[in-house]
């Protein structure tokens, strides 16, 4: 019924069934994304106040976009 594409998948009874992965390693890695502080992300918060203000400024409306 189904075709094995990668050896590291299997197919049981129409189920795919995946390797088991190391947790606390893959935790540690999105915790390492998100604590990463760069240089542009100053930045990027600096540009997304500036567009929220700018798109906020001429609305038709008195609501907010962004309250």
């Amino acid at each position: 019924m189904y075709e094995r594409i990668d050896k590291n998948l299997s197919a049981e009874a129409g189920k795919f069934v995946l390797p088991e992965i190391d947790v606390n390693q893959a935790l540690t890695l999105l915790q390492s994304w998100d604590v990463e502080e760069s240089p542009e992300r100053e930045e990027q918060r600096e540009t997304w106040e500036y567009l929220k203000q700018a798109l906020d400024e001429d609305r038709l409306s008195d609501r907010k976009l962004f309250p």
